[in-house]
């Protein structure tokens, strides 16, 4: 009884082991299968022939696998340099755009009087973003206390500030946007004078405008010539929006600065040509 149960289990395995080799014989299979396959063949029916596919699979696979791992490396260094290339494209569009903006500065056609001085920003402090800047010209460069400090915007300059202290190779600069800078603006398509405030963020406040002003949406702002630091028709931005005026008396508007103070690179210093 036994055996004949051993004799069964035995023909069935047979049976199950011939179909799978049947299968792996006319399946069309990748070569790691194929290697699979040879090898349970060489498992069942040990021979030389067996053995010689084993290893011509096993040397095709290997070289296979070799190709793949070749052509990911270089897919990989390709990606890299496609990476450098970007970046290179960009420090050279900075580059060149810095170049047109320093340009520009340079061929700027100062005040009466006065003389153009370019000057990088080099520190911002997080605490007061909209309140000062440090610049890489000081006394000795001819920087001094309240000297007028423009950006460039396009094809024009606009106001940034003006110096408050001065050291030998640098100089901080208070930001038109600093709640403690105030100074006379004229709203240029009426000629209309009022008083330009910060308020440490990246709006301003004209106040002091009569309550029957001309003044409309997307009117300019300017330098006043009642400045005593600024040259007058300097663009320190436009009207955006109007706000309500603690005094009945006169009418205030918020004024979007022309500078943009979250991208401050260069600054031009107005030296005058008395100092």
């Amino acid at each position: 009884m036994e055996e004949e149960i051993v004799s069964r289990r035995k023909a069935n395995y047979a049976f199950l082991l011939f179909a799978v080799n049947i299968f792996l014989l006319t399946a069309n299979l990748t070569i790691y299968v194929r290697t699979i396959k040879n090898f349970i063949y060489y498992v069942l029916f040990p021979s030389n022939f067996a053995a010689t596919h084993i290893v011509e699979s096993a040397n095709k696979l290997s070289s296979n696998i070799k190709e793949i791992v070749n052509i990911h490396q270089e897919n990989l260094s390709l990606k890299q340099s496609i990476e450098r290339f970007s970046l290179m494209e960009a420090d050279w569009n900075n580059t060149k755009e810095e170049n047109q903006r320093l340009r520009s500065i340079v061929g700027f056609s100062a005040v009466k009087n006065s003389r153009p001085l370019a000057a990088h920003i080099v520190s911002r402090e997080p605490g007061s973003w909209f309140q000062w800047i440090t610049i890489d010209k000081g006394r000795h460069d001819g920087v001094y206390i309240n000297a007028p400090v423009l950006a460039w915007i396009g094809d024009k300059p606009a106001v940034m500030g003006r110096v408050e202290e001065v050291f030998l190779n640098s100089a901080k600069v208070v930001l038109i946007t600093n709640i403690l800078s105030a100074m006379p603006g004229e709203i240029k398509a009426i000629s209309e004078d009022g008083l330009v405030e910060g308020l440490n963020g990246h709006k301003l406040k004209i106040n002091y405008l009569v309550p029957d002003s001309k003044v409309k949406l997307g009117d300019e702002v300017v330098t006043s010539p009642l400045s005593s630091v600024f040259p007058p028709g300097i663009l320190i931005g436009i009207i955006s929006d109007f706000s309500a005026s603690g005094d009945e008396a006169f009418r205030s508007a918020v004024v979007k600065p022309a500078v943009n103070f979250n991208n401050l690179r260069e600054a031009i210093v107005l030296i005058a040509e008395e100092h």
